[in-house]
């Protein structure tokens, strides 16, 4: 299975991609927004998370994950209401409660 423009879109994003396969973990924070993710995010998603960077796809169509690097997972993901005041204090509640736990 090709996808049209998928080389271009790889290295437009090159830099994201390299940073995603070094990273340790993963810090996911954003506001939901009429039910869905801010566009923002969904565009990274559908960018950078490509089939070879987030799946590996065999020759029976089947997927496979890819990055094994991750050690941890973290994602905050509130609502206008439920929201803190702060999105500094969001990201540090969010952070601090990756790094000491264990998933």
């Amino acid at each position: 299975m090709q996808l049209r423009g998928r080389r271009k879109n790889a290295r437009e994003v090159a830099a994201y991609i390299e940073r995603l396969h070094a990273a340790d973990g993963l810090v996911l924070v954003f506001p939901v927004w009429f039910d869905g993710l801010p566009a923002i995010v969904q565009g990274y998603f559908q960018r950078v998370f490509l089939p070879g960077v987030a799946t590996a796809i065999d020759e029976n169509g089947l997927f496979h994950p890819n990055l094994g690097n991750f050690k941890r997972l973290a994602a905050s993901a509130p609502t206008a209401r439920f929201a803190p005041t702060s999105r500094r204090n969001m990201i540090l509640r969010v952070v601090s409660s990756a790094t000491t736990s264990v998933l």
